[in-house]
């Protein structure tokens, strides 16, 4: 009789290789099409948006399939991950006017102190959650 949690678990890594690839694909094209134009920026769509959809969507199946390798080939693709989404989010960043880029800085810095308060905050609940959990299972034995 198959394993249902197997199952689970094969079911939940393809929803999350699907989801990685798409999402990446979807960053690489939409900066592919981004355009400098007279107030900012616009989306120009051309056949090299979709070759760029493909290739994000191979890089991100390729991520997993080296994190799945080694835990040293997991950690090189988080990082090269982390830095294509880093990449990605600030590359439109070009076509902003450089009287605007203090502004713009301010907002990135609040940014960025709200995410790491929200990472500790996850972090902490982990820690929480594991810690209950150990409990629970001393109790049990």
């Amino acid at each position: 009789m198959p394993d249902p949690d197997a199952a689970l678990s094969r079911g939940f890594f393809r929803i999350v290789r699907a989801s990685t690839a798409l999402a990446l694909g979807g960053m690489v094209a939409a900066l592919e099409a981004l355009r400098r134009s007279p107030v900012g920026f616009t989306f120009h769509v051309s056949v090299w948006t979709f070759v760029a959809f493909a290739a994000g969507c191979a890089a991100g199946l390729f991520y997993w399939r080296l994190a799945a390798r080694s835990r040293l080939a997991s950690r090189m693709g988080t990082a090269l991950l982390l830095a294509a989404g880093v990449g990605g989010f600030l590359y439109p960043l070009r076509f902003v006017p450089a009287d605007k880029m203090g502004e713009i800085a301010i907002g990135l810095s609040f940014a960025v102190c709200a995410l790491t308060i929200v990472v500790f905050l996850l972090w902490r609940l982990k820690r929480f959650f594991e810690a209950d959990n150990d409990a629970v299972e001393r109790e049990k034995n």
